[in-house]
């Protein structure tokens, strides 16, 4: 075989190793991304626990009793009335359920006349406290401002957004792990291509980390820059209530990916050099 040849064919597997090193770093990247919303979006828990962290239940027990006070005020109804008018247990449970029948693809249904009842009958006890006589008129006026309360109720308790949160990811739940177990077995066929088209060791190992490493600088990189420059917190979100759960949920997505991009950097870096000084001693043997 000529030299010429030779050069041609070692730099076709040079080619060949950079490509695959590229690929490795891709599928990495992509499968690290899997992981990380399988722990993290497509769990309720994970929702469940920023909804905690965020202060979600206070915040729209308050939203609520704004809501309740607005609807109020053309009837004259002092807002002090509706500190009690919610039970904020109830509201807990109510919301909590909405979310666990999401994520389970399942429907939820409150029992709103339950609550319309019991918040009509405050109404008319308040009504009679305050020496107002309960005609046919004002009746039908309570009812219908306690129907405005509950829609109000229900929206909030079960909201539009969360409730699509959980649908979407029950939905594609399983396309996901067949994405993962697809990217994995991608993982070891690149790996396995670059010890192929190499000639040493050393090498394969240079490829395979090359790979790794740009995977780590693309998972920390972007999500990096996102959470310093804190663009979370410019959404556009005019909910009270989801705004604060929205910054809390996306921004602890962020530093998985930062943590995830961190770790595989120190492995890349600890099987350098380990692997350079098994070679090394290999060599002096």
């Amino acid at each position: 075989m000529s030299s010429s040849r030779l050069r041609q064919l070692l730099s076709s597997r040079k080619g060949w190793r950079c490509f695959f090193s590229f690929l490795l770093a891709l599928t990495t990247v992509l499968l690290t991304t899997g992981y990380i919303f399988a722990a993290t979006l497509f769990r309720q828990d994970y929702l469940l626990g920023h909804m905690e962290k965020s202060g979600y239940y206070p915040n729209t027990t308050r939203v609520l009793r704004e809501q309740y006070a607005d609807y109020g005020l053309p009837a004259g109804i002092e807002e002090s009335f509706f500190d009690n008018a919610i039970d904020e247990d109830v509201l807990y449970r109510h919301i909590r359920g909405a979310v666990k029948a999401a994520y389970a693809g399942e429907t939820y249904t409150i029992d709103t006349a339950t609550l319309k009842d019991a918040l009509y009958q405050k109404l008319l006890a308040y009504a009679d406290a305050k020496g107002v006589k309960v005609t046919k008129q004002i009746q039908t006026n309570l009812s219908h401002l306690s129907d405005l309360c509950i829609s109000a109720y229900q929206k909030q308790a079960n909201q539009a957004l969360l409730r699509m949160l959980g649908q979407y990811t029950h939905r594609f739940r399983a396309a996901l792990w067949i994405a993962i177990g697809v990217l994995a077995v991608m993982e070891v066929l690149c790996l396995w291509m670059i010890f192929r088209l190499s000639t040493l060791p050393h090498r394969a190992l240079r490829y395979g980390n090359s790979g790794w490493l740009g995977a780590a600088i693309m998972l920390v990189a972007v999500p990096a820059w996102l959470y310093l420059s804190k663009g979370v917190e410019r959404l556009g979100i005019t909910s009270r209530s989801l705004y604060p759960l929205m910054v809390s949920y996306t921004n602890s997505l962020f530093v998985s990916f930062i943590v995830c991009g961190a770790v595989i950097a120190v492995a890349v870096c600890s099987v350098g050099v380990i692997g350079t000084h098994i070679l090394k001693r290999h060599h002096q043997l």
